[in-house]
């Protein structure tokens, strides 16, 4: 049953992952994890107790087309924190997981929540479906029940 799985090719998972990170190049995006750069060179993978606010940056290359095992690509984009954030350093050296292509199709989310402007849109909404719901109770409660058409 498994060798009917038609397996992609390596450069069709190259492409996937650069259309990606070129949809988000320059934007500002939400990350609940980061990579961050020591000091020593180390790469420690913090995963935050409250989201940062991150713009993608030109990357180099071999970053974006990186593949952890053979069948897995798993691109990490360079970016620069955009809000001081308690966890990560100032000047610290970031980067963050993309979209992951396996060759089997699968895609792996990454460590991308949302586009910043698409999370404060959001929110908004949030907020005013909230306001209209507490408006409506109101108008339930002072109508003693019932809302009437004039």
């Amino acid at each position: 049953m498994l060798s009917n799985i038609k397996l992609l090719s390596p450069a069709v998972l190259e492409d996937k992952a650069m259309a990606d990170y070129n949809a988000h190049l320059g934007e500002s995006v939400v990350v609940h994890n980061v990579i961050v750069t020591t000091a020593q060179g180390r790469l420690d993978y913090c995963a935050l107790s409250s989201p940062a606010v991150v713009k993608v940056l030109p990357t180099a290359r071999e970053s974006l087309l990186y593949f952890s095992c053979k069948d897995l690509l798993t691109p990490r984009w360079s970016v620069q924190l955009l809000e001081s954030h308690p966890e990560i350093p100032k000047n610290a050296v970031l980067r963050v997981h993309g979209r992951s292509y396996h060759a089997d199709g699968q895609v792996h989310s990454g460590d991308v929540f949302a586009r910043a402007n698409d999370a404060a849109l959001r929110g908004t909404i949030t907020v005013t479906v909230a306001v209209a719901r507490a408006a409506l109770r109101f108008g339930t409660l002072l109508f003693g029940g019932r809302l009437r058409h004039q």
